[in-house]
C-alpha cells in the first residue's frame, strides 16, 4: 500500500510511519520540519506544507491512502489546524484518493450519557485547552460534510508514549467507556490501530476509536 502521511515527524505522526513501513508499506512522509524524519528503503521523505494547496493534490497522485496526524500543537494554532483541515480535504477531493484516515481526539465521541465528550471535557479542561478541544471537534464536522471517503481516528483516552502490545479496544462514534474512567492508549498502539484501518477498512465515512 501506498500512504501518504502528513505530520510524520510529531509524535503520532511517526509510530504511524514506523508502524505502516514495518508491515511493508511504502509512505510518503511530508513534514515541515523533515530533519525529523527517518529515511528508509519504504519511505520517501518530502519537506511540505500541507496547507500547501498546489504540492498537496500532486503529492497524493498514485497513493492508496492519506493519513492526516497532525494537530492544533507542536508549531500550529488552533485556526491555522483547521484552515489545513480545509486544505486536506481539498487536496484528496482534488487528487481522488481513496482513503483518508484523520487523526482526532477524545472530545469528539459520545458519552453513554448521550452527551458529547467535548461538553463533559470543557468542564474540567484548563480554560487555554478548551479552544483546542473544540477545534479539533470542528475539523471532525468539516471532515464529516465533505464527499472524500474519510475516517476520523481518536484516541479512548489519555495517549503517550508507551509500548506496543497490539491489545486494545475498538469502538464507534459512542464510547464504550465513562467519561472520568481511568481510560488510555500507547501511541504505538493507536499506530497499530490505525495501521489495521488503513489495511481493513471498517469504519469509512465513521468516526471510531482505541483504547487498552
Amino acid at each position: 500500500m501506498k500512504i501518504l502521511l502528513i505530520g510524520a515527524s510529531g509524535a503520532i505522526g511517526s509510530r504511524i510511519l514506523n508502524e505502516a513501513v514495518s508491515r511493508g508499506h511504502h509512505v510518503t512522509a511530508v513534514s515541515r520540519h523533515t530533519e525529523n524524519v527517518p529515511a528508509g528503503e519504504h519511505v520517501t521523505v518530502v519537506q511540505a506544507d500541507a496547507s500547501d494547496e498546489k504540492i498537496m493534490p500532486e503529492l497524493l497522485i498514485g497513493q492508496d491512502a492519506l493519513v492526516s496526524s497532525i494537530s492544533p500543537r507542536g508549531g500550529n494554532t488552533p485556526e491555522s489546524y483547521l484552515e489545513t483541515i480545509k486544505a486536506i480535504i481539498k487536496a484528496a477531493k482534488r487528487s481522488n484518493v481513496p482513503y483518508s484516515l484523520v487523526v482526532g481526539g477524545l472530545s469528539s465521541l459520545i458519552a453513554p450519557d448521550g452527551k458529547r465528550i467535548l461538553d463533559h471535557m470543557k468542564d474540567v479542561v484548563p480554560p487555554g485547552l478548551v479552544q483546542e478541544i473544540t477545534i479539533v471537534a470542528e475539523a471532525r464536522k468539516l471532515i464529516e460534510q465533505s464527499d472524500i471517503n474519510w475516517t476520523f481516528f481518536c484516541p479512548g483516552g489519555m495517549i503517550e508514549p508507551g509500548e506496543r502490545t497490539g491489545i486494545f479496544k475498538i469502538g464507534g462514534e459512542q464510547a464504550t467507556f465513562n467519561f472520568g474512567d481511568n481510560t488510555k492508549i500507547s501511541m504505538e498502539d493507536f499506530a497499530v490501530a490505525a495501521v489495521d484501518e488503513l489495511e481493513n477498512p471498517n469504519y469509512s465515512r465513521e468516526l471510531f476509536h482505541a483504547y487498552n
